[in-house]
């Protein structure tokens, strides 16, 4: 596929899923800015890529994803909120803090950057949002909580912002596992 004059928008970009996706849309000609707190990863991304913006910062943070939209400068065609993390659960004595910490990576910073685009006219008219799921949803394991309960919140969002955002973007998501 061409994805020239396209501007994709990826959390969680430096490592893993999230660099393969942003590396393929740069294959196929789009413009790619990732957020990532892994800044050498980050950093290495970039100088490969010309087509690649970089922003350093921990999406859990809101003033982070303030500032993060506040710097880009167009209209996104494509938003992936691939950005999680996993404190485990109840068997390695997650804590609060970590689990809530999981819950702000996993699900509050995809719905407050989505809204974020949507409240500063920063989504093209047929923008699409992937959402990045998992098995963890429906087939946990064990000490798995922190991780699965945001693939479960990952999954309803989805669904709910596909129902708001309907005429506006197409959400989806994609549940590896």
């Amino acid at each position: 596929m061409d994805f020239s004059d396209k501007y994709m928008i990826i959390t969680g970009g430096a490592n893993g899923i999230g660099r393969c996706v942003a590396e393929s849309f740069l294959k196929a000609g789009a413009s790619v800015v990732i957020i990532d707190i892994d800044e050498a990863a980050g950093n290495a991304l970039q100088s490969c890529h010309s087509s690649l913006s970089f922003y350093c910062g921990d999406i859990s943070d809101q003033i982070v994803l303030n500032s993060f939209v506040q710097s880009l400068d167009r209209k996104a065609d494509c938003l992936i909120n691939n950005a999680c993390v996993s404190k485990r659960g109840l068997l390695s004595a997650c804590t609060w803090a970590d689990f809530e910490y999981v819950q702000r990576v996993g699900v509050t910073a995809p719905y407050y950057l989505t809204n974020l685009l949507l409240q500063n006219n920063l989504l093209a008219s047929d923008t699409s949002i992937v959402n990045i799921a998992s098995t963890r949803a429906i087939q946990s394991q064990a000490d798995t909580e922190s991780y699965s309960a945001v693939k479960g919140g990952i999954a309803a969002l989805t669904h709910a912002m596909s129902v708001s955002l309907a005429g506006r973007a197409r959400v989806n998501a994609v549940s590896p596992g």
